[in-house]
């Protein structure tokens, strides 16, 4: 298993950051919500798991298992925009290479690792962070 690197998955963040945004004003540009609607929608969802994956950054600072968590959940996040950007470069107004290489966290090896750990049991936060807590 490879350890977590947290600066990776912040570069990662910020460069998916960048694809949404040029995508948006592509969008505001050249078309509208009515005619370019599986774009927008596909907009919607990427820049919701982007914007979730850089909210968790501070919680990988909390543990290695943590770190673990943020580095599965940025890959992820990172893959599926990838996924929405293949074969469609154009309306996203992206190069085909735009986002670099997938995230190596995208690899399932570190996931049955962390199924067996038993985390963080703390409430403490959760009305600022309540992804991150347990009850």
């Amino acid at each position: 298993m490879t350890q977590p690197d947290l600066q990776a998955a912040a570069s990662a963040i910020e460069l998916s950051s960048g694809v949404i945004r040029g995508a948006i004003a592509h969008l505001a540009a050249t078309g509208s919500v009515d005619t370019d609607q599986v774009l927008a929608y596909d907009l919607a969802h990427a820049s919701a798991a982007v914007e979730t994956a850089r909210s968790m950054l501070d919680y990988g600072n909390k543990g290695e298992l943590e770190a673990q968590l943020t580095c599965v959940f940025v890959a992820d996040a990172v893959a599926d925009l990838g996924a929405k950007i293949w074969g469609r470069e154009a309306a996203w107004s992206c190069r085909p290479d735009g986002l670099g290489c997938i995230p190596a966290k995208r690899s399932p090896s570190p996931q049955p690792v962390m199924g067996y750990s038993p985390g963080r049991r703390s409430t403490a936060g959760c009305r600022q962070r309540p992804f991150c807590c347990t009850t």
